[in-house]
């Protein structure tokens, strides 16, 4: 390809398929930007803005010889083509090309500048990487119209792992053989009689229990032996509650003399889920057999 030795341009070559440039070769007529940012061309004053953000300059010439950068900005007024800084100013004389094709170098610096992680906890919404977010961003748990995704997805796992179920060792063998006809201290008022208590769970702030298993064994009650199993929780504030949950069995009537009861069986319910449980029992005569219980429960926060 030759280089014109006149301030003269090339006619532009445009796609006889698509309106679009594909080249526009001339010679710079002054000085452009210090910094190397600008051409200017006398030759483009008064065109219409082909140029800005879809157009390639490729100096021919000169310090910057065979640089390329994509065209941002275009003054029809003065002719002067603005773009990322080249290594050199373009100084008047320049011969250079603008064209529609873009170089592969600046697709791709293009690409990777749309790519690159936005700063951490960044409120822009201009690109997608701003939606995205940043894997330093501040966990988040409030929808708002600022937070990226990360953050979010953050303040989602941060929610999971402190209010998921943690496994307990179950607890197993509990073993009442002389059960008072009477709970002096039921759970409402202070630590339960242990020779009432089935299960007793201790009031933590911010603690949930969830029962998954239960099975209680009856055993050895005499004939027509009532046995009161009552369900205590925590109701607000921080005092226990019946929770009106209580079940009376009468043996044999009810139930054989020695017989297995689970959560179904007692409350209705495959499982409990509260603050505080416990569980009592309470026979009509006293001391007359024997309850076995074997359970299993996690703990939450609330």
């Amino acid at each position: 390809m030759s280089i014109p030795n006149q301030n003269r341009a090339f006619p532009i070559k445009r796609r006889k398929t698509e309106d679009t440039l594909v080249s526009w070769d001339s010679v710079t007529t002054a000085n452009g930007n210090a910094g190397g940012i600008s051409l200017i061309d006398s030759g483009l004053i008064g065109m219409n803005d082909f140029i800005t953000n879809q157009v390639t300059v490729i100096i021919l010439g000169g310090v910057a010889n065979l640089e390329r950068q994509l065209c941002t900005a275009f003054n029809p007024a003065t002719g002067e083509v603005d773009f990322s800084a080249l290594s050199a100013q373009i100084m008047a004389g320049t011969p250079y090309r603008l064209t529609g094709l873009m170089s592969p170098e600046v697709s791709v610096a293009g690409l990777a500048a749309d790519l690159a992680v936005p700063l951490p906890n960044s409120a822009n919404n201009v690109l997608m990487r701003d939606v995205v977010g940043n894997k330093t961003d501040t966990p988040v748990s409030t929808v708002g119209a600022t937070a990226s995704l990360m953050a979010y997805v953050k303040g989602i796992l941060n929610n999971l792992v402190t209010n998921l179920y943690a496994a307990v060792i179950p607890q197993s063998n509990v073993s009442l053989a002389a059960i008072d006809s009477t709970l002096t201290t039921p759970p409402n008022v202070g630590p339960p009689d242990a020779e009432n208590t089935i299960m007793d769970l201790a009031i933590t702030a911010g603690q949930l229990y969830k029962i998954d298993d239960m099975v209680l064994k009856v055993s050895s009650f005499g004939t027509g032996t009532q046995i009161t199993i009552t369900l205590w929780e925590l109701l607000g504030g921080s005092a226990r509650a019946n929770y009106a949950m209580t079940k009376t069995v009468v043996i044999p009537t009810d139930y054989p003399i020695t017989d297995y009861l689970n959560l179904m069986d007692l409350f209705g319910k495959p499982s409990i889920v509260g603050a505080g449980v416990a569980i009592t029992a309470v026979t009509d005569v006293g001391n007359t057999g024997v309850l076995e219980c074997t359970y299993n429960y996690s703990v939450a926060k609330s």
